[in-house]
């Protein structure tokens, strides 16, 4: 809702107060965030079923038959799924990493709200690691995610991250956000993490001055 605000004030308007959204047209062919919604599907049952592997075998097994179970119908979604399988090969060694260092899925598709600088902010994890009282939040992508350097952080519009930092926070310390790149199978940490955590603030402390719209 904010990054929609933020990017189209209009757009917000119509989506959020009147709920005017955009007419589907139906397609042939699924598109790439269909694909990337049963991936999360697959790895939310995984995981809620067992909250570490350490064997990377053991694990492809398990993703496979829950991605098998996430899959549609359709002969094209079943080879799309089958790419998927073998992209994930790289994922389950890097998890199995994880998991030998002591670190556990804790919590997958968590909705949480928390309090912050006069608002109520609300979001749904798509995973937090916990390895004794420390919190790592990682936000699956199957497709583009924003990353933003010194030059770019006043234009951020994206603060998903930052959310999600701030609603784990009750679950311990937090060591970090990062986004879950699954076409890639690495862990790309949040580097402008205080930076747009202080934007933010900014942002909503202007939000809190609107008196009329």
């Amino acid at each position: 809702k904010l990054k929609n605000f933020l990017i189209c004030k209009r757009k917000f308007y119509y989506k959020y107060i009147k709920h005017i959204y955009n007419h589907d047209i139906p397609k042939d062919m699924p598109q790439e965030f269909e694909i990337g919604l049963q991936v999360h599907k697959a790895l939310e049952n995984l995981y809620i079923k067992q909250s570490s592997f350490l064997d990377v075998e053991s694990l492809k097994r398990a993703l496979h038959v829950e991605l098998d179970y996430a899959c549609g119908e359709s002969e094209l979604e079943e080879y799309l799924i089958a790419i998927q399988k073998r992209n994930l090969d790289k994922f389950c060694e890097v998890d199995v990493k994880r998991f030998q260092d002591g670190w556990k899925v804790f919590k997958c598709e968590e909705k949480l709200t928390c309090s912050y600088s006069g608002i109520t902010l609300e979001g749904s994890i798509d995973r937090i690691d916990k390895r004794a009282n420390e919190i790592e939040v990682l936000d699956y992508k199957t497709g583009k995610y924003p990353l933003y350097t010194e030059k770019t952080i006043d234009d951020a519009t994206d603060f998903q991250l930052e959310f999600y930092y701030l609603l784990a926070g009750g679950f311990g310390n937090v060591l970090g956000c990062a986004y879950y790149d699954l076409k890639e199978s690495k862990i790309v940490p949040e580097s402008m993490l205080e930076e747009k955590l202080e934007r933010l603030k900014s942002i909503i402390e202007g939000l809190l001055e609107i008196e009329e719209v």
